[in-house]
């Protein structure tokens, strides 16, 4: 619970945030960091990441899943762009016009 005032003192934090574009770049770094490897280096690899998630999370998830997250992604990333044929790539194998190599 936030006592009164401290609510205010949070969105000035924010605020002087958003002055400081250097320290957006950073989080915007990590926050791609975190993300890419969920993705899948290969499609062998993207299989073995979603069976993993699918029993941490105790949920079935299929292909759609994969590719809702693929191309939520895609529309997303803006500093990694180096990794979007590879993204891309994995994705075909999806599709099912690609080939998992």
């Amino acid at each position: 619970m936030v006592a009164n005032g401290e609510a205010g003192q949070d969105l000035r934090g924010i605020a002087t945030r958003a002055a400081e574009p250097d320290l957006a770049q950073e989080a915007v770094l990590l926050a791609e960091a975190d993300v890419l490897p969920s993705i899948g280096l290969t499609w062998e690899h993207a299989e073995q990441l979603q069976s993993r998630l699918a029993i941490e999370w105790d949920t079935a998830l299929d292909r759609d899943d994969k590719l809702k997250f693929i191309d939520r992604m895609l529309d997303e990333i803006s500093v990694a762009s180096f990794f979007i044929p590879n993204i891309r790539a994995v994705r075909q194998v999806y599709l099912g016009t690609g080939r998992a190599h």
